[in-house]
C-alpha cells in the first residue's frame, strides 16, 4: 500500500521496473501500482522486496490485483486477489463489528 502522491524519481523507475514496465508506465501513480504489486506478490512468496525488482515483472504475476483506494494505491496477492474488495471502515465501525462476533 503506498499513497498515491508519493515522491518518485527517475533512479527509482531505473531501479524497480522491467524494460516493459518502464515501457508502461505513463505515470508516478503507475509506478507505485508497479511496486505495489511487487510487493504484494514476493511478501506472499516469504522474500519481501529484498530481491533486484526489475527481474520481477508485475504485468505477469499471477492471483496478484492491484486496487485504488481514495489517496492509497493497495495490492493483494493470493488465491481470489482478482475479487478482492477494499471497504473503509470508521474505527468506530470497526469497533461495533468486532464486539458484535463476541
Amino acid at each position: 500500500m503506498e499513497r498515491r502522491d508519493r515522491r518518485v524519481n527517475e533512479a527509482m523507475y531505473k531501479r524497480v521496473l522491467s524494460d516493459e514496465e518502464r515501457l508502461r508506465a505513463a505515470s508516478d501513480a503507475d509506478f507505485i501500482r508497479f511496486w505495489v504489486k511487487k510487493e504484494a506478490f514476493l511478501k506472499r512468496l516469504g522474500v519481501g522486496i529484498t530481491r533486484d525488482l526489475r527481474g520481477v515483472n508485475s504485468l505477469e504475476l499471477p492471483d496478484t490485483a492491484v486496487i485504488d483506494c481514495g489517496d492509497l494505491i493497495v495490492a493483494v496477492s493470493g488465491k481470489g486477489a482478482n475479487e478482492a474488495v477494499i471497504l473503509e471502515l470508521t474505527v468506530n465501525e470497526l469497533l461495533d463489528r468486532f464486539t458484535k462476533r463476541l
